[in-house]
């Protein structure tokens, strides 16, 4: 539709106003909330919404201006299995500036879902597999993140920390899963 390729185009691209796309937005929003809704989430060719793009792009204020309007749906996966909050857990690399927004999304999020490509990994494996720590870190302080899932070939995060050589990640990971153990067996025995 006319209306998506507009979006696509003012909010899909690295260069993408987060000004230009809040306004687009509000002016949607006023327009019907169902069509606001509808085009937030409105995918292309490749299955992606205009929020893989701005966090493929790193462009955080557009993803932030999505983020904002709560009806973006974060675990819609793409063509190639991957959701936007998979997409952040690969390739940003927190910072002071973008670390409150990563944290959103990993809370609106379901940070253990696989991807849907042959691997099934989460968002936590593919960060480990890249060795983004801090990205780790923020993915563990979300309390929903199970450092025990398993992907398609039966590895952990923990697992994939060892295969990558990952060694910092690995104890990390290691020390983690330990404490995890440890509560889930205080719990039961007391």
């Amino acid at each position: 539709t006319l209306i998506q390729k507009r979006w696509f185009h003012l909010a899909g691209s690295k260069e993408s106003s987060a000004y230009l796309v809040e306004g687009f937005l509000s002016y949607l929003s006023n327009l019907s909330a169902d069509l606001h809704k509808h085009v937030v989430n409105c995918i292309d060719i490749n299955h992606n919404t205009v929020l893989h793009y701005a966090i493929s792009y790193n462009n955080m204020d557009v993803a932030n201006a999505i983020l904002n309007t709560n009806v973006s749906n974060v675990d819609q996966s793409n063509a190639a299995g991957y959701s936007p909050l998979m997409l952040a857990a690969l390739t940003v690399v927190p910072t002071d500036s973008n670390r409150d927004l990563l944290k959103k999304l990993f809370t609106l999020g379901n940070v253990n879902a696989k991807s849907t490509d042959s691997t099934g990994q989460t968002p936590l494996m593919l960060a480990v597999g890249h060795g983004h720590l801090e990205t780790v870190n923020l993915l563990l302080s979300n309390a929903r993140c199970d450092v025990n899932v398993q992907d398609a070939d039966g590895s952990s995060a923990l697992m994939c920390a060892s295969e990558k050589g990952q060694a910092n990640l690995f104890i990390f990971l290691f020390v983690v899963s330990f404490v995890v153990l440890l509560f889930h067996l205080l719990c039961c025995c007391f």
